[in-house]
């Protein structure tokens, strides 16, 4: 077995990424290891195929920061964060 190859079965193996930038992360070596073309079909199907999860993963993490971040804009009012911006431009 190769390293690459070796390299790709212990990724496959992980468990799902502790945040947003490890997914990214790993998502960004499967496509820089898909593009070689240098792992054999399985393997470059394994890696895809975790390239899926690792999308819906990113996709589901910007989602819950989006829908936090429109509930703390609707539980602040626009003219509390005018008047602080406006203040700390003074200083």
């Amino acid at each position: 077995m190769s390293e690459k190859e070796a390299s790709t079965d212990s990724t496959m193996a992980s468990s799902e990424p502790k945040d947003f930038e490890h997914a990214l992360k790993e998502l960004e070596q499967i496509v820089r290891d898909l593009e070689q073309g240098d792992l054999p079909l399985a393997s470059s199907l394994s890696r895809y195929e975790r390239g899926v999860k690792l999308v819906g993963t990113c996709e589901q993490l910007l989602s819950d920061v989006e829908n936090r971040i429109v509930e703390l804009q609707n539980t602040g009012t626009k003219k509390d964060f005018q008047s602080t911006t406006v203040n700390d431009q003074s200083k």
